[in-house]
């Protein structure tokens, strides 16, 4: 039974202590099963990690990231604000986890997240690098904003008038061009 009464505040990285903590560092948040691959190109499911090379930006390290928050060993920086904000939550970690160790690792991150989010909201101190980016190509990539219809293949027709309309966001759009 619980000695502490239970605190649901998502701001506190202390409730998410515990699922930081017994990260293996396995990398199932990382590796799609072989199982389920279709191929080579498929093999990483984190957009993240993917993007960034480093442990840091994949869930195994933010969750070293978080308990050295909760800790007190480290503390919010750039560099770490853009870590976190490299981080799209889109939970495909969370189910590699699910499979291997079953941790919450997706709350852990919205939890390093939020905190982190908050802080930057207080300080007005945001990752200044994407907002520049936005006021100047209108992508948080900084993609030339004149190229984003590169990614449309030539065998793909575009019509002035339609009744559906299909809008590829300034993410799928901009990381094409990039690659």
């Amino acid at each position: 039974m619980p000695t502490t009464k239970v605190n649901l505040e998502t701001t506190d990285l202390n409730n998410y202590r515990y699922d930081m903590s017994r990260c293996i560092k396995c990398k199932g948040c990382y590796w799609v099963e072989h199982t389920y691959m279709p191929g080579v190109k498929y093999s990483v499911r984190c957009p993240s990690n993917y993007w960034n090379d480093f442990d840091s930006y994949g869930a195994f390290g933010k969750m070293r990231i978080g308990t050295g928050l909760i800790d007190g060993k480290l503390d919010w920086t750039p560099t770490l604000l853009e870590v976190v904000y490299a981080d799209p939550l889109c939970g495909a970690c969370d189910i590699g986890c699910k499979r291997n160790l079953d941790l919450e690792i997706e709350l852990s991150l919205e939890g390093d997240a939020r905190q982190g989010r908050s802080r930057t909201a207080r300080a007005d101190a945001g990752p200044q690098k994407i907002a520049e980016n936005i006021a100047a190509t209108h992508n948080l990539f900084g993609a030339p904003h004149a190229d984003r219809r590169k990614w449309v293949t030539g065998d793909i027709r575009m019509r002035t008038k339609a009744d559906v309309l299909y809008f590829a966001g300034h993410a799928t759009a901009s990381l094409t061009i990039m690659r």
